[in-house]
Parts: C-alpha cells; structure tokens; sequence
C-alpha cells in the first residue's frame, strides 16, 4: 500500500497515549505534534520511537503543522484519546484499495470506552449525524490521501471546530464511513455529564455555522 503516516496531536495526554500509539505502531509512520504538554506526554512517545514536534496549543495548528511533515501518501489524523479497534488496518487497506479513493475521506465509527445506557444513546445520535449531516467529527479519525490534503487546502490554524471547518470543504459523496470503531475515552463527558456535554458540543456547532468567532465559542467549550 501507499506509505500510511498517523498524525496525533497530545496536550497532557499520558493517561491515554500509550493506549492510542499501540494500537498503530507497527502499521504507519506516527507523529506526535505536542502543543506544550507538562506531563509524561511527550516521554511515551518518544518510548514508542514517534517523530516528535512541538508548537502552540491549537489543535488546528498541530494538526496543520504534522500534515506539514508528510509529503505524500496516506494521512490519518488520530486523536490521542482515541484508540482504533482490532482489524483497523486492513479495513483501511480495503478502502485505500477501492476506485478513485484518493478522492475521498475516510472515518470510522464512533464509540466509546463506556457502555453505559447514556453513553450509547450518544453514539446513535453520532451515527445519525453522520448518515443525515454528513458530518463525522475529529474524535472518529479522518483517512485523506495527502494529494486531497493539499486541493481542499488542510486544516486552518484554529483552536476549535478545525474538524468542522475541513469536513465543510468535502462533498458529501466523498465521505466514506470505514467500518471500525474509534473508541474514545469518555473521561471528559463523565466530568460535567453527557447530556451537558453533548448539548454544549451542538451549541458551539451552530455558533460556528452561524459566523461566531473561535475566541467566543471556545469560552462556551471551556466552561
């Protein structure tokens, strides 16, 4: 297959990073594009032998400078919370196999490191948004041929919704949902409660759709 780089972008990750690494580091190239950690972040990565950067903490700016570092070939963007599950690797051969698929996007399914009646009712309305909105989110992984990278112009420098902002600029017929799941920890739901979360989260959504600066709606996704 065509060189395959991993892109995860850390900011006091060590509770989860080892988990993420090691479920892809006998597949791709990984790198780590820290934004500051003052943590064991950056220590578990290098264990691991990943290529590490460090910038700014934008997750929008460490995902745009990690692109940076890959000059061709297969670019997944995995968040360090997030973990692939078992068979991911040939399920992405399998899409990079298809016709015309440097054309389009991959993600994967959402899930969850909980199975908790609240946490997959989240899932299914994940599942949903995808399927109507075609809007798959960060936290599912995004699998982009570097050469589509490039055309739609990669992620902009921004602290929040940079997900959003690039998902915006594929046409809908070139999503392609990959059949595994991104499990993602649940920690930060758990902390102020899914529902809060999940409507916060669809708040700052439509602040972004609707023209608000990433200044205000950070406030809103911090509180």
């Amino acid at each position: 297959m065509n060189e395959l780089s991993i892109i995860i972008p850390t900011l006091n990750s060590e509770k989860t990073l080892e988990s993420t690494i090691r479920a892809v580091i006998e597949k791709a190239n990984i790198y780590v594009v820290d934004g500051g950690s003052t943590d064991s972040t950056i220590s578990i990565a290098n264990r691991f032998s990943a290529r590490v950067t460090v910038t700014l903490p934008s997750r929008g700016l460490q995902l745009l400078n990690g692109a940076n570092l890959v000059s061709k070939g297969w670019v997944l963007f995995l968040h360090s919370d997030t973990f692939l599950s078992d068979g991911w690797h040939e399920e992405v051969l399998n899409f990079i196999k298809m016709p015309d698929s440097s054309k389009k996007v991959g993600y994967f399914k959402f899930r969850f490191d909980d199975d908790s009646f609240i946490a997959k009712l989240v899932e299914i309305c994940v599942s949903l948004r995808c399927r109507i909105f075609s809007l798959p989110y960060g936290d599912q992984c995004l699998l982009i041929h570097k050469s589509l990278y490039n055309k739609i112009g990669g992620f902009k420098p921004i602290s929040l919704m940079e997900d959003v902002d690039l998902i915006s600029r594929i046409e809908k017929k070139h999503l392609y949902n990959i059949p595994v799941s991104a499990i993602t920890s649940s920690s930060k739901y758990k902390k102020k409660g899914y529902f809060y979360t999940t409507i916060k989260n669809l708040v700052c959504l439509l602040m972004f759709k609707l023209g608000f600066s990433i200044h205000f709606i950070k406030l809103i996704y911090d509180s």
